[in-house]
């Protein structure tokens, strides 16, 4: 099944529920710590990143059979009907496996924005696709349409993922350190 990778709307009711499914789907893997996560980090996890207002997230979606039209009702909700027949205009469903959170930063170095790969995660039963590759690639391709000097990413030292990294050009530079400063700071994925 053909996979589409689009950015997120943080506005999108649609979009927000999936952002918090996947980043919740991540926190469970043991790569992501292992736990799901808190309920009140749920509730505002996506209304916490429009805030923020450096985010960006991609979302990678496998194309599954039609299920209905795509409208917008009067409230701007989804509205499907039965197929009539003959019709042409079908959306098909569309099944969530991947995500990537990138944060705008600046380097003092570069004088420059750059864009930090937060979490990038793929639904195990989708991993081995290449899923992860075009993720990194959709971002990396923005970043140099935003004239971002690099991109960074941290990985904990036992993910097999580090593979997909190097052939994506990421190189080992640094050893990343963490100072909690409160209880949701403590919540370092891997290390929960």
């Amino acid at each position: 099944m053909p996979v589409s990778l689009r950015r997120a709307e943080l506005d999108d009711p649609d979009d927000r529920e999936t952002i918090v499914q996947l980043t919740d789907a991540y926190a469970r893997d043991p790569m992501g710590g292992g736990e799901p996560l808190p309920d009140e980090v749920q509730d505002g996890l996506v209304e916490a990143m429009r805030e923020h207002g450096n985010v960006v997230v991609w979302l990678a979606e496998r194309e599954g059979e039609p299920v209905g039209i795509s409208g917008r009702g009067d409230e701007g909700s989804r509205a499907e009907r039965p197929r009539d027949a003959g019709h042409e205009d079908w959306e098909r469903a569309r099944h969530p496996v991947g995500i990537l959170t990138g944060i705008v930063t600046f380097s003092t170095f570069a004088a420059s924005s750059t864009l930090n790969v937060h979490d990038i995660a793929v639904l195990e039963d989708h991993r081995g696709d290449g899923i992860g590759a075009k993720l990194l690639q959709a971002a990396e391709a923005w970043a140099r349409e935003e004239d971002l000097a690099r991109m960074s990413l941290e990985v904990l030292e036992e993910n097999p993922a580090q593979r997909l990294y190097e052939r994506e050009g990421f190189e080992d530079k640094a050893r990343y350190m963490v100072k909690p400063l409160d209880e949701a700071g403590d919540s370092y994925a891997g290390e929960r």
